[in-house]
Formats: structure tokens, C-alpha cells, sequence
């Protein structure tokens, strides 16, 4: 049994596979991240120069910009960490790794997953801290607070408002970090099917699925009228907890699928 689990899974040999791809491939992602940093302090520029004026001064409106800028970076992180997992002249340094389909994928789920996400959240927030701690820019921000209050902010107990980011870190990771991790399983199995193109062909596909949806699958199911009469019987309060459900299927059909494409992949 022993001898079993270790041909699939060994902890060491996975140690060694994550070790690597953060050492290989991981900084392929931190220099998206500094093209990402670099959008923010060019919007920052542009709004010095015009007075201070834009909309971008308030902190909830730069909030929102940044996590969008960490969804675009956790889409697009797949492709750039390991976009040669599948490549036929590539590929061949990810398959001849010396580590089972399962310590390449599960070290490819943390770096995608968990690893990714934070570490656009940490540079792009730590971007925006050091730009709003510059006097000069005067605008009250998540860096004036840090500094005035010394992140007490982040200790539970200590009631300090901000005005502008209010609850940002409580609504960052649990409406956009937590569910970012799973959302990062589309772009992961595009990455794993696709050869070339993946984050476009991989856009297309999902609006294209989406489009089928509307177009096709939606009409057809309210033909059948014991589907619309259990529709029109669900409680109001029941249906974030069945969209919730269809989702984490979808996401974890979507793992699963990445896993068994990994596993017959070609080169």
C-alpha cells in the first residue's frame, strides 16, 4: 500500500517540484506583476497631472481597479507559469521532471491557486500603499492610514474608520481572493488543452459556452414544465446556495479535467 501511495505521491519528490517551479517558473509571473504595478503608478502620474481630479483619487474606486488587475493576473497566470507544460518543443522539461502527473499538478494548484493570487494582492496593494504615502500626492489612502495608525486597523478589536478602505481586507480576500482560487481552475484547464493562444482561445471558449448557454440549454429547460414548476418552487434565499453549488461542480469538474489531460498529454 505504502509502495503504491508512494509511486503517485511522494512528499519529498513534490518539495522538490514546487521548489523548482518557483525557482523556474514563478518569476515569470513576478514580471507580469511589475507590468501590472506599472499601470498604477501611471495612473498615478496621469492624475497628478491633472490636478487630482479623477475619479481614481477615491480609494474605493482604486480598489476596485487593483482587483480587477489581480483577476486579469490570476487568469492570465496559468498560461505564463507554465505555458510549456504542453508545448511539443518545450514540453519536454516539464515532462521529464522526476515527479508524478500528481506532485506536478498539485504543485501547479498551489502556485496557480494560492501562491499567485496572494502575491499580486501583496504587490499591487503594497504599490498602492507607497504611492499614497507620499506627501505630495495628499490624497487619503490605505498608506496615510498605515502609517497615522500602524496598521491597527488589521487588529480585531480596534474600530479605526477609514474612509476609504473600510473592510477593503476582509472583502478582498473573501469576495475575491477565496473564490479567485477557484475561478483560476478555467484558465488552468485552457492552459492544459490549448497548445498556443491559450488565454485567448480559452476567453472564446468560455463566451462561447456562455453563449450556448443563453442561446440553447436555458430555452430548451423551460420546455419541460416539471423543471419550471421546481423552479418557481425554490425559496428566494435557497438560490445563492444552488448557484454556489453549480459553481464549485463546475470548478472542481474543471480540476479534475486539467488532472486526467495532464495525464495524456502528448509531445
Amino acid at each position: 500500500m505504502n509502495i503504491t501511495m508512494e509511486r503517485y505521491f511522494n512528499f519529498s519528490r513534490f518539495g522538490k517540484v514546487l521548489a523548482y517551479d518557483l525557482a523556474m517558473n514563478f518569476p515569470k509571473f513576478m514580471k507580469t506583476q511589475i507590468g501590472m504595478a506599472s499601470v498604477i503608478v501611471l495612473l498615478w502620474l496621469f492624475n497628478i497631472s491633472l490636478g487630482g481630479f479623477l475619479a481614481y483619487n477615491d480609494g474605493n474606486t482604486r480598489a476596485f481597479f487593483i482587483i480587477s488587475l489581480i483577476n486579469i493576473s490570476a487568469f492570465i497566470g496559468p498560461a505564463v507559469i507554465y505555458g510549456d507544460c504542453n508545448n511539443r518543443k518545450k514540453g519536454y522539461l516539464f515532462s521529464t521532471l522526476p515527479a508524478s502527473v500528481e506532485e506536478k499538478f498539485a504543485s501547479m494548484l498551489i502556485l496557480c491557486c494560492i501562491i499567485a493570487p496572494l502575491f499580486s494582492f501583496a504587490a499591487l496593494f503594497a504599490t498602492d500603499t507607497v504611492l499614497t504615502s507620499m506627501k505630495y500626492i495628499g490624497i487619503e489612502g490605505f498608506g496615510r492610514y498605515a502609517i497615522k495608525y500602524g496598521y491597527n486597523f488589521l487588529i480585531p478589536g480596534k474600530n479605526i474608520y477609514m474612509n476609504e478602505y473600510t473592510s477593503l481586507i476582509n472583502l478582498s480576500f473573501g469576495n475575491n481572493i477565496l473564490p479567485m482560487a477557484l475561478l483560476t481552475s478555467i484558465p488552468l484547464l485552457g492552459n492544459a488543452v490549448f497548445r498556443k493562444r491559450k488565454v485567448l482561445k480559452t476567453i472564446a471558449t468560455c463566451a462561447l459556452i456562455g453563449t450556448l448557454c443563453v442561446i440553447i440549454i436555458i430555452p430548451l429547460l423551460k420546455s419541460f414544465d416539471f423543471l419550471v414548476r421546481l423552479a418557481q418552487s425554490i425559496e428566494y434565499e435557497t438560490v445563492p446556495k444552488i448557484l454556489l453549488a453549480v459553481q464549485l461542480v463546475i470548478y472542481l469538474g474543471c480540476f479534475a479535467a486539467t488532472y486526467i489531460r495532464l495525464k495524456k498529454v502528448t509531445y
